[in-house]
């Protein structure tokens, strides 16, 4: 299928069960045929959009990190991998944006040969927020071991010790390629519908854990809140916890979610295929989000911040207070 086809008035595989084999009718078939058309060059303007916004946000997180002395903690520098991965997942998004625009027909496996990388580095970006969510955890829990943990082992650990999940649904995604002509070469485009349904529910399950270690750190610190005078400080941190786990909620599990649950819904293959194509949208802004909510919400990122953006030298002994609960290193 090239990105100029059409969809046809009327398929079977569109229809609902038990429903007439008429399927689409005209209202359908045009605001379907409508969609299609429209999205190699929205798909194309998305990505080029967040292309800019995204990167420009992560590198000022990777630049900030490596100028301030006051940003280098674990939790810093596990952000900084978070924005690398992020920024590695919005790049590779061009391979898309040149086949959507070119009209230029790819198979299922040449897709998957250029987007191996990325779907690599979609399931480690996803497990740096775990990684993330359990060095909040961790510097409220395990204080003094926390602090004694070198910083360069326990963020490598973090963050590339689940390198073998992806590495394996890698290889059982080149087991089942086949070479079918795909509209879009995209992550769940490039996969057959049994690897979505893997791929959809080991992402579910991330972002479960995610959600609960962010759950219990939250119940843990309003305990800790009542116990210390500090509760300002760890009022803070809980409202920077809670716009992060918002934003990521609302994009990723988003995306995933209409990979994912599209199946569920509908057998129209035109529709499932608009569908994880736009799902991209909510992965862009997954991954252009991290700089915005801690410019928004850490007073001492955002100092940073400006300093960088107004070409100042940074003073790393200097640029606001790490805020800390009990002593930890980890800042918000």
């Amino acid at each position: 299928m090239s990105l100029s086809t059409t969809i046809p008035p009327s398929t079977s595989s569109g229809a609902p069960s038990g429903a007439p084999s008429g399927a689409l009718d005209k209202n359908d078939h045009w605001l379907l045929n409508t969609l299609a058309t429209a999205v190699p060059g929205t798909i194309g303007v998305v990505i080029i959009v967040f292309n800019l916004i995204g990167n420009f946000g992560n590198f000022n997180v990777i630049a900030a990190t490596w100028r301030s002395k006051n940003l280098q903690s674990k939790h810093g520098w596990l952000l900084v991998i978070l924005c690398s991965e992020h920024s590695l997942c919005l790049l590779f998004e061009f391979i898309n944006v040149y086949f959507a625009l070119s009209g230029v027909q790819i198979t299922r496996r040449s897709c998957l040969l250029y987007l191996s990388p990325y779907i690599f580095i979609s399931f480690l970006q996803s497990t740096t927020f775990i990684a993330l969510a359990i060095d909040v955890l961790l510097s409220f829990t395990v204080v003094s071991r926390y602090q004694k943990w070198q910083t360069t082992g326990y963020c490598s650990v973090m963050a590339f010790s689940p390198c073998v999940l992806p590495i394996a649904f890698l290889t059982r995604l080149w087991s089942q390629v086949s070479d079918e002509i795909i509209f879009l070469c995209n992550p769940p485009l490039s996969m057959d519908a049994k690897a979505v349904n893997i791929w959809g529910g080991l992402i579910s399950s991330i972002n479960i854990t995610i959600l609960l270690i962010y759950g219990y750190v939250y119940f843990y610190s309003h305990q800790t809140k009542k116990r210390t005078s500090d509760s300002k400080m760890a009022e803070k941190i809980m409202r920077s916890l809670t716009i992060l786990v918002m934003v990521f909620c609302f994009s990723w599990v988003t995306c995933m979610g209409m990979v994912f649950l599209v199946d569920y819904f509908t057998e129209n293959p035109i529709i499932i295929m608009l569908v994880r194509s736009y799902a991209v949208i909510f992965a862009a802004i997954s991954y252009s989000q991290t700089f915005y909510v801690y410019y928004i919400r850490s007073e001492m990122y955002r100092k940073e911040f400006k300093k960088q953006m107004c070409c100042e030298k940074a003073d790393a002994a200097s640029g606001g207070s790490v805020i800390r609960i009990v002593s930890r290193s980890t800042n918000i």
